[in-house]
Protein backbone atom coordinates (compact mmCIF):
# COMPACT_ATOMS: atom_id res chain seq x y z
CA UNK A 1 0.00 0.00 0.00
CA UNK A 2 1.57 3.26 -1.02
CA UNK A 3 1.33 6.20 1.33
CA UNK A 4 -1.13 8.43 -0.52
CA UNK A 5 -1.32 11.62 1.57
CA UNK A 6 -4.73 13.21 1.71
CA UNK A 7 -6.48 10.25 0.08
CA UNK A 8 -8.72 9.55 3.05
CA UNK A 9 -6.90 11.41 5.77
CA UNK A 10 -3.47 10.65 7.23
CA UNK A 11 -1.99 7.22 6.67
CA UNK A 12 -1.96 4.61 3.97
CA UNK A 13 -4.32 4.30 1.01
CA UNK A 14 -4.46 2.30 -2.21
CA UNK A 15 -5.49 5.33 -4.26
CA UNK A 16 -6.59 8.92 -3.96
CA UNK A 17 -10.38 9.14 -3.94
CA UNK A 18 -12.17 11.94 -5.82
CA UNK A 19 -15.96 11.47 -5.61
CA UNK A 20 -18.59 8.84 -6.47
CA UNK A 21 -16.83 6.06 -8.36
CA UNK A 22 -13.94 8.29 -9.46
CA UNK A 23 -10.36 8.00 -8.25
CA UNK A 24 -7.11 9.63 -9.33
CA UNK A 25 -6.30 7.07 -12.00
CA UNK A 26 -2.51 7.37 -11.62
CA UNK A 27 -2.68 6.48 -7.92
CA UNK A 28 -4.82 3.39 -8.58
CA UNK A 29 -2.49 2.46 -11.44
CA UNK A 30 0.52 2.74 -9.13
CA UNK A 31 -1.09 0.45 -6.57
CA UNK A 32 -2.07 -2.06 -9.24
CA UNK A 33 1.53 -2.12 -10.48
CA UNK A 34 2.81 -2.69 -6.93
CA UNK A 35 0.24 -5.45 -6.30
CA UNK A 36 1.04 -7.09 -9.64
CA UNK A 37 4.78 -7.07 -8.83
CA UNK A 38 4.05 -8.63 -5.44
CA UNK A 39 1.89 -11.37 -6.98
CA UNK A 40 4.55 -12.12 -9.58
CA UNK A 41 7.18 -12.31 -6.82
CA UNK A 42 5.16 -14.82 -4.75
CA UNK A 43 6.79 -17.95 -6.22
CA UNK A 44 10.23 -16.72 -5.14
CA UNK A 45 8.97 -15.67 -1.72
CA UNK A 46 7.10 -18.94 -1.12
CA UNK A 47 9.66 -21.13 -2.90
CA UNK A 48 6.90 -22.81 -4.94
CA UNK A 49 4.47 -21.84 -7.70
CA UNK A 50 1.13 -21.07 -5.99
CA UNK A 51 -0.94 -20.63 -9.16
CA UNK A 52 -3.85 -18.21 -9.29
CA UNK A 53 -5.03 -16.99 -5.90
CA UNK A 54 -8.13 -15.53 -4.29
CA UNK A 55 -7.70 -11.85 -3.50
CA UNK A 56 -9.78 -10.18 -0.83
CA UNK A 57 -10.19 -6.70 0.44
CA UNK A 58 -12.33 -4.22 2.33
CA UNK A 59 -13.24 -0.73 1.11
CA UNK A 60 -10.26 0.57 -0.92
CA UNK A 61 -8.81 -2.93 -0.79
CA UNK A 62 -11.95 -4.35 -2.43
CA UNK A 63 -11.89 -1.66 -5.13
CA UNK A 64 -8.23 -2.37 -5.88
CA UNK A 65 -8.70 -6.17 -5.93
CA UNK A 66 -11.60 -5.94 -8.39
CA UNK A 67 -9.48 -3.75 -10.66
CA UNK A 68 -6.63 -6.27 -10.45
CA UNK A 69 -8.93 -9.18 -11.33
CA UNK A 70 -10.18 -7.33 -14.40
CA UNK A 71 -6.76 -6.14 -15.56
CA UNK A 72 -4.79 -9.35 -14.79
CA UNK A 73 -7.22 -12.29 -14.71
CA UNK A 74 -4.31 -14.67 -15.28
CA UNK A 75 -3.06 -13.93 -11.74
CA UNK A 76 -6.37 -14.10 -9.88
CA UNK A 77 -8.72 -17.07 -9.35
CA UNK A 78 -11.46 -15.04 -7.64
CA UNK A 79 -12.09 -11.87 -5.65
CA UNK A 80 -13.82 -11.32 -2.34
CA UNK A 81 -14.79 -7.68 -1.99
CA UNK A 82 -16.38 -6.09 1.05
CA UNK A 83 -17.82 -2.56 0.81
CA UNK A 84 -15.88 -1.42 -2.24
CA UNK A 85 -16.79 0.04 -5.61
CA UNK A 86 -15.77 -0.43 -9.21
CA UNK A 87 -13.71 2.59 -10.19
CA UNK A 88 -15.08 4.42 -13.22
CA UNK A 89 -11.62 4.33 -14.84
CA UNK A 90 -11.47 0.50 -14.80
CA UNK A 91 -12.29 -0.76 -18.27
CA UNK A 92 -14.61 -3.74 -17.94
CA UNK A 93 -14.10 -6.26 -20.76
CA UNK A 94 -16.82 -6.89 -23.30
CA UNK A 95 -18.79 -10.12 -22.98
CA UNK A 96 -16.64 -11.92 -25.54
CA UNK A 97 -13.56 -11.35 -23.37
CA UNK A 98 -15.03 -11.91 -19.93
CA UNK A 99 -15.28 -15.71 -19.60
CA UNK A 100 -11.70 -15.86 -18.28
CA UNK A 101 -12.31 -13.07 -15.79
CA UNK A 102 -12.36 -14.29 -12.19
CA UNK A 103 -15.67 -14.50 -10.33
CA UNK A 104 -16.32 -11.82 -7.73
CA UNK A 105 -18.07 -12.00 -4.38
CA UNK A 106 -19.32 -8.48 -3.64
CA UNK A 107 -20.75 -7.89 -0.17
CA UNK A 108 -22.00 -4.45 0.72
CA UNK A 109 -23.82 -2.69 3.53
CA UNK A 110 -27.18 -1.19 2.68
CA UNK A 111 -26.50 1.54 5.26
CA UNK A 112 -22.87 2.26 4.29
CA UNK A 113 -22.22 6.02 4.69
CA UNK A 114 -18.64 5.84 3.33
CA UNK A 115 -19.27 3.95 0.09
CA UNK A 116 -23.01 4.26 -0.52
CA UNK A 117 -24.87 1.15 -1.63
CA UNK A 118 -25.76 2.86 -4.93
CA UNK A 119 -22.06 2.64 -5.92
CA UNK A 120 -22.21 -1.12 -5.45
CA UNK A 121 -25.35 -1.27 -7.60
CA UNK A 122 -23.69 0.78 -10.39
CA UNK A 123 -20.53 -1.34 -10.34
CA UNK A 124 -22.45 -4.62 -10.31
CA UNK A 125 -24.49 -3.47 -13.32
CA UNK A 126 -21.28 -2.75 -15.25
CA UNK A 127 -19.94 -6.21 -14.45
CA UNK A 128 -23.26 -7.91 -15.21
CA UNK A 129 -23.44 -6.12 -18.58
CA UNK A 130 -20.05 -7.62 -19.46
CA UNK A 131 -21.24 -11.10 -18.55
CA UNK A 132 -18.94 -11.41 -15.57
CA UNK A 133 -19.86 -13.72 -12.70
CA UNK A 134 -20.71 -11.63 -9.64
CA UNK A 135 -22.26 -12.93 -6.47
CA UNK A 136 -23.84 -9.82 -4.98
CA UNK A 137 -24.91 -9.88 -1.33
CA UNK A 138 -26.29 -6.98 0.65
CA UNK A 139 -26.44 -6.68 4.42
CA UNK A 140 -28.26 -4.41 6.85
CA UNK A 141 -24.99 -2.84 8.04
CA UNK A 142 -22.83 0.25 7.56
CA UNK A 143 -19.16 0.37 6.52
CA UNK A 144 -17.95 -2.81 8.17
CA UNK A 145 -17.99 -6.59 7.68
CA UNK A 146 -20.71 -8.66 9.34
CA UNK A 147 -20.19 -12.28 10.48
CA UNK A 148 -22.82 -13.53 8.02
CA UNK A 149 -20.96 -11.74 5.24
CA UNK A 150 -17.79 -13.65 6.12
CA UNK A 151 -19.74 -16.94 6.12
CA UNK A 152 -21.17 -16.11 2.68
CA UNK A 153 -17.71 -15.23 1.34
CA UNK A 154 -16.23 -18.49 2.66
CA UNK A 155 -19.07 -20.46 1.06
CA UNK A 156 -18.37 -18.62 -2.23
CA UNK A 157 -14.70 -19.66 -2.15
CA UNK A 158 -15.50 -23.23 -1.13
CA UNK A 159 -17.92 -23.51 -4.07
CA UNK A 160 -15.12 -22.64 -6.51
Amino acid sequence: MPDTPGATGPGWAWYKYVVGDRVVEETLGHSLSELEAFLEELPALLEFQPGRIVLGGFSQGATTRMAMAISRPDLVAAVIGFSGFLAESVKVPFSALSPGTPPIFWGHGLLDPNIPHKLAVWGRKRLDAAGMKVEARDYDIGHWIAPEEVRDAVAFVEAL
